[in-house]
């Protein structure tokens, strides 16, 4: 006997956004490669990008999680490229 009972989910807007970020990031790193970073670009270590934000490494950890911020993995180390920590200001909630 076939089971034809649906499942209804409600989301607020941000958590369907973050739901939506995260499929389309999975999906995007399918089919692109990652860039490494510019040379000449200033990068800030996650200390010095949460306090430029103003924010805690736990929130900089989730806002990296959800496509908020775009982080580098360098070796064993993760870095934020300055341009685009400040760039985020305007998007950030």
């Amino acid at each position: 006997m076939q089971n034809n009972s649906k499942l209804l989910v409600q989301l607020n807007q941000f958590e369907l956004e973050a739901l939506l970020g995260d499929i389309v990031q999975r999906e995007l790193s399918k089919v692109l490669k990652p860039t490494a970073p510019t040379l000449n670009a200033n990068l800030l270590t996650r200390k010095q990008t949460a306090k430029l934000l103003g924010i805690s490494l736990p929130t900089l950890s989730d806002y990296t999680k959800k496509g908020k911020l775009r982080s580098y993995r360098l070796g064993g180390s993760i870095r934020y490229k300055e341009s685009e920590v400040l760039a985020s200001l305007e998007k950030l909630p």
